[in-house]
């Protein structure tokens, strides 16, 4: 029978096969894309397929579960991380995986996540060390080229990172204030502007009106002088006539 005839057989995938969703064709090319592609063997593909969907399928059962418990319809990261956590197979397997936005904190130093002001409250009660004594245990640097080689006793990896964070956040602390310090000056050479402005405005307001003020006197005496002078003026006696 041709294969072109209509009544010959549809051919089957390789999932269709297995009887697997994943397609092993495409892992089978992931693996053949390394280094390592003359080791792989044909049924490699097939066989990651099977167990990354054994795991897929189990991980799913176990957060829907969780999910269930905790009266929520849909499956989220956090029940994710719950399933994996509480198998003991799969914790040990996934036991350096970070789920993202499961609800767990990354670890990052405690001094890290307060502000100046709290840091500074905590160093003076002592529940966090100096800026000083963190400072204090960074060994020197020299550098070689463009990267830098520690002294023999090297602060751990950890420590490093701190002292970084805070030597950074000292940098951005003194630019901060640098620049408070800037619009404090700048603020206070506008407000001397304006009130030098506004002084100078009233100087000239107090002097148009003293000019308006002599003005209207000089006026107001004028019109006395006028009223005495047709007063005097009509109180003389009149010529006699012959």
């Amino acid at each position: 029978m041709s294969p072109s005839s209509p009544t010959s057989p549809k051919r089957l995938s390789q999932a269709k096969r297995a009887g697997l969703i994943f397609p092993p064709k495409r892992f089978t090319n992931r693996l053949k894309a390394g280094n390592y592609a003359k080791r792989i063997g044909l049924g490699s593909g097939l066989y990651l397929a099977a167990i990354l969907e054994y795991l897929v399928a189990e991980v799913v059962e176990l957060a829907g579960k969780a999910a269930y418990d905790n009266s929520k319809r849909r499956i989220s990261p956090r029940h994710i991380m719950m399933a994996v956590r509480n198998d003991a197979e799969l914790s040990d397997l996934l036991k350096e995986v970070h789920f993202k936005e499961s609800g767990v904190l990354p670890s990052i130093p405690r001094i890290l996540l307060h502000t100046i002001q709290q840091r500074r409250k905590l160093q003076r009660d002592g529940e966090l060390p100096s800026d000083n004594v963190l400072s204090s245990q960074v060994e020197e640097v020299t550098p070689q080229g463009d990267s830098l080689i520690f002294a023999e006793n090297p602060a751990s990896q950890s420590g490093k990172v701190l002292i970084q964070a805070i030597k950074k956040e000292k940098r951005v602390r003194e630019v901060e204030e640098d620049e408070e310090e800037r619009k404090k000056r700048k603020k206070e050479k506008k407000d001397k502007k304006r009130k030098s402005s506004l002084k100078q405005e009233k100087e000239k307001e107090k002097k148009s009106k003293s000019k308006s003020d002599e003005s209207a006197s000089k006026e107001r005496k004028e019109k006395e002088e006028r009223k005495k002078r047709k007063k005097s003026g009509s109180d003389s006696p009149s010529p006699k006539s012959y």
